[in-house]
């Protein structure tokens, strides 16, 4: 727990540093990202304005809505919330590459990568779903890899099917395996 949790911090700390330099303290209204949580906050809908959309999945603006909730609208802290969600990726990326290399050293290594990688960082900030989206991904190859036990085969698919709440992007992924019935 306490390598997890340096991970963690370790990952976060440049996302947050990151979010002051940049000062991103403003929401951009124009963001349509942030008009859907607005929306979704305010008249329980996902739409721009009164109309209904389905162009976009979504669990993204219900993430941005929940944080949106519970930040009392300060948009700084909802980039918080984001990149303390993007920064568990990096504690997930360190125990499936472990999984797979049986590599301490690459583990380490592979941590060290997504947490100081300057694309990852600044999206960790971004109105945009690719941090949520790469850490969902990490986490459903780590429940994937140990779906033999029932639970984590209850997890990997709770983890694919927000994935895909996230992007639809991901379908592939969870039809690899899929095979019919009939």
């Amino acid at each position: 727990m306490g390598r997890s949790l340096l991970i963690f911090a370790l990952c976060l700390i440049p996302r947050l540093l990151y979010l002051v330099a940049a000062r991103k303290t403003e929401a951009p209204g124009e963001n349509s990202y942030w008009i859907l949580s607005e929306n979704l906050l305010y008249r329980g809908t996902l739409s721009f304005g009164a109309a209904p959309t389905t162009d976009y999945e979504p669990l993204y603006p219900a993430f941005l809505a929940f944080s949106r909730w519970i930040a009392q609208d300060r948009f700084w802290l909802v980039m918080t919330f984001q990149s303390i969600a993007a920064s568990l990726a990096a504690v997930w990326l360190y125990r499936l590459t472990f999984r797979l290399s049986k590599s301490n050293r690459t583990q380490g290594l592979a941590a060290a990568l997504y947490s100081f990688y300057p694309y990852y960082i600044r999206q960790s900030s971004a109105l945009i779903e690719v941090g949520l989206f790469t850490a969902f991904l990490i986490l459903c190859v780590l429940f994937y890899l140990k779906a033999d036990e029932l639970k984590y085969s209850l997890a990997a698919g709770v983890a694919f099917g927000l994935t895909l709440l996230l992007r639809t992007t991901a379908t592939p992924f969870g039809l690899q395996e899929w095979r019919p019935w009939f």
